[in-house]
């Protein structure tokens, strides 16, 4: 719920543009805990923990120099859109984010198994920790709307990243970029940790 506070007015805001619910935007809660360069045993990677083949698919570059996986916004503006070309294939949020967790072939098989496009009726025919999953999200949305509520007292949220976005060319080296702007190299790569090499 701390970080939260660096990544959620970005998410909210990019989700909102897109069309889908606000809330849903505590996917990223479950899917990394906010840590954008956050990896997984299954290869996913970034705040919203996509594998290779649906970060190609949603437009996220990764190559020898850059996954665009771990950028903040790249990534979250590729989460929404994967949730709303979800939610178009299947109808409702709650199968939509199953389908974000499992991939939609298990989804797609559980509701033929179960013989209706239900999250809760397809329960029994999926795998474990998606059945944890959507509840989880379902969990974060409520406590986040009330912490104290449910005993989490006192949480700072951390402040939203704030910063400008400059256009430098190629192969630029990030130890230049850090020392004309009177910062250091690791704050720089903190901002851009779509970075794979100390230049862009």
């Amino acid at each position: 719920l701390r970080r939260s506070g660096q990544y959620m007015n970005m998410a909210r805001k990019i989700f909102r543009e897109e069309g889908v619910p606000e809330d849903i935007a505590w996917l990223g809660q479950v899917e990394s805990a906010w840590r954008p360069t956050a990896r997984s045993w299954a290869a996913a990677s970034g705040l919203w923990q996509f594998i290779p083949s649906t970060g190609s698919r949603f437009g996220l570059r990764q190559t020898a120099y850059v996954d665009e996986r771990n950028s903040f916004e790249k990534a979250t503006r590729a989460s929404a859109r994967y949730l709303k070309w979800l939610h178009n294939r299947y109808g409702n949020w709650e199968l939509a984010m199953g389908a974000y967790n499992t991939g939609e072939g298990n989804i797609d098989r559980a509701i033929r198994r179960a013989g209706v496009a239900d999250f809760w009726t397809i329960y029994p025919y999926i795998a474990q920790e998606t059945r944890n999953y959507v509840p989880n999200i379902l969990a974060v949305i409520l406590i986040a709307k009330n912490p104290e509520k449910y005993g989490f007292r006192n949480v700072q949220r951390m402040s939203p990243l704030a910063y400008d976005t400059i256009s430098v060319p190629s192969s630029t080296s990030l130890h230049l970029i850090a020392s004309l702007t009177d910062s250091s190299v690791d704050y720089v790569r903190a901002l851009n940790p779509e970075l794979r090499r100390d230049l862009t």
